[in-house]
């Protein structure tokens, strides 16, 4: 598959997921197993780090664990 197609078909997937850089505290909050507490960790690491670049970088916001992370990638992407 090439490149192109590849980029095509990863677009296509995300088009229903939200971009984590502009989620309020009650869309984050409903994901299940994220939770306020969890939600607002989110948030401040944004507010404080600026935008996330990769959903990968979530994993330096305390409490974000593998299974977490993997709950977060499957609604939201990171994007400007």
């Amino acid at each position: 598959m090439s490149g192109k197609i590849k980029e095509t078909t990863k677009k296509s997937m995300d088009i229903n997921k939200l971009n984590i850089n502009d989620v309020d505290l009650k869309t984050l909050s409903k994901v299940k197993g994220i939770g306020k507490s969890k939600a607002k960790a989110i948030l401040e690491y944004i507010k404080l780090k600026g935008k996330i670049q990769s959903m990968e970088e979530l994993a330096k916001v305390k409490g974000i664990g593998k299974s977490t992370l993997k709950k977060l990638k499957q609604n939201f992407v990171a994007a400007e």
